[in-house]
């Protein structure tokens, strides 16, 4: 490379490589060439991407002693800006097309393993350092998400290993491992020891394929602390990768090692690793690469938001040296270097013969006519209802569009749905599902169906300025003056543009999303609430922290379908907390903690019981308070997974007949601090993906935790959001036309 420099003579020289290189050996190689440079350290995380990658950089100007690269250097500090957004961003969701090849691709391609570049590791030099790990951190010898033992033999086909999805947490932040995973009678299969690490906060966890360690089980199964989102190098043994890297960053991405994120469950893909390069992955085709071959372009790609901040402010600050727009020297010439070659494998390319318009006919026998994106079906609400709960997804498996051919079964406590395959762990009170009795609906069809049903446009109308300072009036809400400004100019903001369909959502229920420039409307089809919920967005300018966006991520407005699907009235959700104490009182039997149940073995968790039962009691002053009525008995489903597998789920009465079931369980922050988790009451349950909010009643301190603690315990909680009828507000079609 110094060699070509020498001969041609760039006016700007910019290197990049690792840390370690003999940079200021490479400086004094150009400075001997009669070029100035200067060599610094960059960080990706410092340049937008929440990605931890240090790399050298070198940038040389074609002058001797010239200040431009200690400018250079300058310039390129004060360009810093630290990632705003977290790991979380840049990740395909979960159930993203894009999500289900990969996994597919990493399946045939472990038939194949041993022509892969990870190759294989032998177990016997790592079993001691995880027997060690045990014995150090006092973990015990149980395995208690795979139930994995000595001797025992997996095969891709019928793995002991669950699929834990959708909303299933696990307890603890821990490294699961199963060992000696393969087929029997095969040697040397890659596995490692099933291990794990404790802490006091929880974790969510699913099982897909591992990318380059065994045929199709994963024979590494890792949890992290409070479901954060974490990115754990699984190809480290489990004393080196340790999961203490910051929250919603993610370390140096290598081509040999094997990214798991925390949160999923599973693997890293080739496409989200390289989104974390910063590279448009919306716009790169790439179909015929292997998840190998991906692995290895991110790992040796360079960050291009660095990499294009140092191209560019050299070009700035080096502008005398470049050759002026109408000079038409090539620098070659300029310095007596030119070399004159032709090129005999150039292909020749002959112009068009005519015109474009010579191949366009029939012109002439269009027709045109209005055609209006705002007609319906008109399909009653009851039988989207019963539709929509027939071609639901019944397990993570399926997809968005597939339906699995082998049993499902529901969990008939919390509702759980899952395949044969893919449940087992948590065990669930689970019963198959008579698909014969009940038979399901494509989801293709019914996605005919409700497009059909819903109009192409929405005009939202009659939340004004007047109204909410009204509404906050008359309901004496106690809200501060700062907040209530910049809440309220946002949601009048929101209300007026023209709300477009984007796309629909199949989960385990179906949702419908409109957007606008400034809001977004998303249609619930829950069999017993179907409700439409509008959100207004922050500006772009809004810092990413700023107290604005934190508001707006809960809805501004709800709207309860009475009989159709934009029938009802609406309800206004004024940003008032209010803060209150409950009681909560054990009672039942003492059962296991999750601590215990872990098999941890200090002396504090080997005995730690906890109350089967807890009665919840509020003030009947406070209760009007709530949007709904959290008082009564709510009963522990240990074997339902969530965090620290706190699960609790009210015993119905005759007021909740008609509404959606009460949970009480513990959720986690995705990135923040552990101790900020806290116990919320809740009609969801299910793992939520970037940026999605669950329904919240009421939100208690963090610091409450289940114990074995008698009596009545007095306790904070918030309410965030107070909901009030407001009259005079619509939802209603926009008529527009397209021309055709």
């Amino acid at each position: 490379m110094l060699n070509w420099v020498k001969k041609h003579r760039p006016p700007i020289v910019i290197l990049e490589n690792v840390c370690s290189a003999p940079w200021q050996t490479v400086v004094k190689k150009f400075e001997d060439a009669k070029y100035s440079a200067k060599s610094i350290r960059l960080d990706t995380k410092a340049y937008y991407v929440p990605h931890t990658r240090t790399r050298g950089y070198m940038m040389a100007v074609n002058a001797q002693s010239s200040g431009i690269p200690n400018k250079w250097a300058d310039r390129m500090a004060s360009m810093k800006r630290d990632a705003s957004c977290t790991l979380d961003a840049f990740l395909l969701p979960s159930d993203d097309p894009r999500i289900h090849q990969a996994r597919e691709k990493l399946v045939r391609e472990s038939y194949n393993a041993q022509d892969r570049k990870t190759g294989r590791t032998d177990w016997g030099r790592c079993e001691s350092r995880h027997q060690r790990t045990r014995l150090e951190e006092a973990l015990g010898a149980k395995r208690p998400l795979t139930n994995w033992d000595e001797g025992m033999w997996w095969c891709h086909r019928f793995s002991v290993i669950p699929l834990l999805i959708s909303h299933k947490v696990a307890p603890s932040r821990c490294l699961i491992m199963a060992g000696q995973t393969g087929f029997k009678g095969r040697s040397n299969a890659s596995g490692i020891l099933s291990i794990f690490r404790y802490s006091d906060q929880p974790c969510k966890v699913s099982t897909p394929p591992i990318r380059g360690k065994v045929f199709y089980a994963p024979s590494v199964l890792p949890l992290t602390r409070s479901s954060l989102s974490q990115v754990w190098n699984l190809s480290q043994n489990v004393d080196r990768s340790i999961g203490s890297n910051r929250v919603g960053i993610s370390p140096c991405l290598t081509p040999s090692m094997i990214p798991y994120i925390t949160n999923r469950g599973g693997p890293m893909v080739g496409l989200e690793a390289l989104h974390l390069q910063g590279l448009p992955i919306d716009e790169l085709l790439l179909t015929r690469e292997t998840e190998d071959q991906l692995a290895d372009l991110a790992g040796n790609a360079m960050s291009t938001t660095v990499v294009g901040t140092t191209i560019l402010v050299a070009l700035v600050l080096s502008m005398k040296y470049l050759t002026p727009g109408h000079d038409k020297r090539t620098y070659e010439e300029k310095h007596g270097t030119r070399i004159t070659e032709i090129d005999e494998d150039i292909m020749e390319v002959d112009p068009p013969s005519d015109s474009l318009q010579d191949h366009v006919v029939g012109e002439d026998q269009l027709l045109e006519r209005p055609f209006g994106i705002s007609k319906t079906s008109g399909q009653p609400l009851s039988s989207l209802l019963a539709d929509a709960m027939k071609s639901v997804r019944f397990c993570t498996c399926e997809g968005r569009k597939d339906m699995t051919e082998r049993e499902v079964r529901r969990c008939d406590d919390c509702g759980f749905t899952a395949c044969i395959k893919c449940g087992g762990r948590p065990e669930h009170n689970a019963r198959p599902i008579d698909v014969k009795a009940h038979p399901r609906l494509p989801p293709s069809t019914f996605e005919r169906d409700l497009k059909s049903a819903l109009p192409m446009c929405l005009e939202l109308s009659g939340i004004t300025e007047e109204l909410l300072n009204s509404l906050k009036q008359e309901f004496g809400a106690a809200i501060p003056s700062k907040r209530w400004e910049i809440w309220r100019n946002a949601v009048v903001e929101a209300v007026g543009p023209e709300l477009r369909f984007v796309q629909l959502k199949r989960q385990e229920l179906w949702y419908a999303t409109y957007e606008s420039t400034k809001a977004v409307v998303e249609l619930c089809l829950h069999p017993q609430r179907s409700e439409w919920l509008f959100y207004a967005k922050p500006s772009p300018s809004e810092p990413a922290n700023a107290e604005i966006r934190k508001l707006l991520m809960y809805p501004a407005a709800r709207l309860a379908c009475d009989g159709s699907l934009l029938n009802g009235r609406w309800e206004v959700a004024l940003p008032q907390t209010t803060s209150l104490e409950i009681s909560i009182k054990g009672v039942g039997e003492l059962v296991p903690s999750w601590e215990s149940k872990l098999g941890l073995q200090d002396p504090k968790f080997l005995d730690a019981t906890v109350f089967s039962q807890l009665d919840v009691s509020v003030p009947p002053e406070d209760v009007v308070h709530f949007d709904r009525d959290i008082t009564g008995t709510y009963v522990l489903l240990d074997k339902c997974g969530t965090a620290n597998n706190a699960l609790h789920k009210k015993i119905a009465t005759k007021e909740d007949a008609a509404l959606p079931p009460l949970f009480f369980l513990l959720d986690p922050i995705r990135s923040g601090k552990p101790t900020d988790d806290a116990f919320v009451f809740s009609t969801s349950i299910r793992r939520l993906e970037y940026q999605e909010t669950r329904p919240i009643f009421a939100r208690l301190q963090p610091s409450w935790r289940q114990s074995s603690k008698d009596g009545p315990q007095r306790v904070s909680c918030v309410v965030p959001q107070k909901y009030v009828f407001a009259d005079g507000v619509s939802l209603k079609v926009r008529f527009a036309f397209l021309y055709l």
